[in-house]
């Protein structure tokens, strides 16, 4: 747990952190200047579900967790498949502070589109209930025309209102995939395609440390090698 942390340095520190990500969000990618289909959000009561024509996600309003991803426009002919099926796929989030017996997620979120047109929407999801979370939090997501994925961006504030002696450990939002089908992926380009451990790995693995591993073929994995520091990486505008 982190040392306890001045309102003023919460808002200075984390709202600058949240206001380079919105900023980033905007940039428009080679895609979306491309064009496609519009952007469309439908109301399902206690959540909505967004879509592009190149993927489509449903986001739970009062926790901001994700319970259905689909490539709707893969030509690949899995189109319908939902990413995150199973007991255990979303993608949810979890926080670690003082006060909290122990890793906590959003609710009781209070929903509202923050705007809508054919090439963009944006939604916010906002804990500001102290009772429930002791800091303020707004997660937005967005998604734009032609985009092959979605924006997402929160807005972190300690306010006068808010218990204190606030320590914050960890702030993440994490997916689940309960089928591991997902064999293959990119961190960045300086590591390019790699490979998942198999079942059959991760089943006879011996463990090192933490999440660190020997595979039977002598090789290390770990999680953290697959990391990267969002300050560092390329935005869409560096990419050109």
């Amino acid at each position: 747990m982190s040392n306890p942390i001045a309102r003023r340095t919460v808002l200075g520190l984390l709202g600058t952190a949240a206001g380079a990500a919105a900023l980033s969000g905007f940039v428009p990618t080679r895609a979306s200047a491309a064009g496609g289909p519009d952007v469309t959000l439908v109301d399902n009561g206690t959540s909505v579900t967004l879509a592009n024509g190149i993927i489509q996600f449903t986001v739970i309003k009062s926790s901001a967790k994700i319970s259905d991803l689909r490539l709707i426009g893969s030509t690949q002919g899995n189109g319908g498949a939902n990413l995150l099926s199973g007991s255990h796929g979303s993608g949810y989030t979890t926080f670690n502070y003082s006060g909290a017996s122990g890793a906590t997620g959003m609710s009781g979120a209070a929903f509202r589109i923050v705007s809508q047109s054919a090439d963009r929407i944006e939604i916010s999801m906002l804990a500001n209930d102290p009772s429930r979370l002791t800091f303020y939090l707004d997660i937005r997501m967005a998604l734009e025309r032609g985009a092959s994925g979605l924006h997402s961006y929160w807005i972190v504030k300690y306010p006068e209102a808010m218990p204190d002696g606030l320590s914050l450990g960890q702030l993440r939002y994490a997916f689940a995939a309960d089928d591991p089908a997902f064999r293959w992926f990119v961190v960045d380009d300086a590591r390019g395609i790699r490979q998942r451990p198999t079942i059959a790995d991760t089943q006879n693995w011996v463990t090192l440390q933490d999440t660190t591993y020997a595979l039977p073929d002598g090789s290390i994995y770990s999680k953290y090698q697959n990391s990267c520091l969002l300050y560092t990486s390329p935005s869409p505008r560096d990419r050109g």
